[in-house]
């Protein structure tokens, strides 16, 4: 147990966010560069399947499921805006459409992981407010430091995203 133990962790990131927000776009994406394979690790971890006889959620559950994921993208399209442009200054536009292309294959292999393990995990899973904590559970303290290494590293690079974009309004 350390005292003020959540305050140090929410003042070291906000400086390591300061810090990263400031540099280059490749220092901006270390974050981004330690979540992805650890995201890809916690979800090929989590692949139990779906439960035999489960069907397709109802028409209505998919089209608000789909609405939600564009709000989603729009969000996080909107956070990560300064970024990418700084990214397309670099790119000419053949390495923009190939940049493109793998961030949407990678995208909906992520999404397809995603979706089998939450299938596979039931409704309970839907109703945790951490689902990584929940699907990562039967690997012990492992499962645990996978998961909250997941979240940390997912807050980190949103949060100097969105910092260097304000910072760079100012």
């Amino acid at each position: 147990p350390i005292f003020y133990a959540r305050e140090i962790g929410m003042a070291g990131t906000l400086l390591a966010s300061f810090f990263l927000s400031g540099r280059s776009v490749r220092a901006l994406s270390l974050p981004s560069a330690l979540l992805l394979p650890l995201l890809l690790s916690a979800l090929l971890l989590t692949q139990n399947g779906a439960p035999a006889g489960q069907s397709w959620p109802a028409a209505d559950a998919f089209a608000l499921g789909g609405v939600k994921a564009l709000a989603y993208a729009g969000m996080n399209t909107a956070l990560s805006s300064g970024v990418l442009c700084d990214m397309q200054k670099n790119l000419d536009k053949k390495g923009l459409c190939r940049a493109c292309a793998w961030l949407f294959f990678f995208v909906l292999l992520l999404l397809l992981l995603g979706v089998r393990a939450l299938q596979g995990a039931g409704n309970e899973v839907m109703q945790s407010a951490l689902p990584f904590v929940f699907l990562l559970r039967g690997y012990g303290k492992t499962g645990f430091y996978l998961a909250a290494a997941l979240l940390y590293f997912a807050s980190l690079s949103t949060l100097a995203a969105i910092l260097r974009a304000l910072l760079r309004q100012a």
